[in-house]
């Protein structure tokens, strides 16, 4: 099912400069709970990596482009390349994770709820795969 609601807020790159330091611990302590009850959804099954409903990962998605990753090389051969990434999956069962969480994703609300917006990218992936 898609649900889909208007939610007023500022996206968090748009609100940080003007919150108070206690207000920016409550929103990081907020969307740290959020991100481990998402990493806490049960997967069932444990072999499977991609996006729900057995869809293939979008794209250019963050965590493909991501230069920061474990396996980012460089690589002098593409094999190389396979084995690196093959290698940090077999070491992390699949997790249910955003991948696109970014300021721009997530939205401050005027009572200080944290909301995390733009879902079309969640995916069963290794952990190391939300940066």
């Amino acid at each position: 099912y898609l649900v889909m609601d208007y939610i007023k807020g500022d996206t968090l790159s748009a609100a940080w400069p003007r919150l108070s330091q206690n207000q920016r611990d409550d929103a990081m302590n907020r969307l740290a709970a959020q991100f481990k009850a998402l990493r806490s959804v049960s997967q069932p099954d444990p072999c499977y990596y991609g996006r729900i409903e057995r869809q293939g990962i979008i794209p250019n998605t963050p965590m493909i482009r991501n230069p920061q990753a474990s396996w980012g090389g460089p690589y002098g051969y593409y094999t190389e390349l396979v084995e690196a990434m093959e290698t940090s999956m077999q070491f992390s069962a699949p997790v249910l994770t955003h991948i696109d969480a970014k300021a721009e994703n997530i939205l401050v609300c005027e009572n200080g709820r944290v909301v995390i917006i733009d879902w079309e990218t969640l995916a069963w992936l290794p952990k190391w795969a939300q940066w």
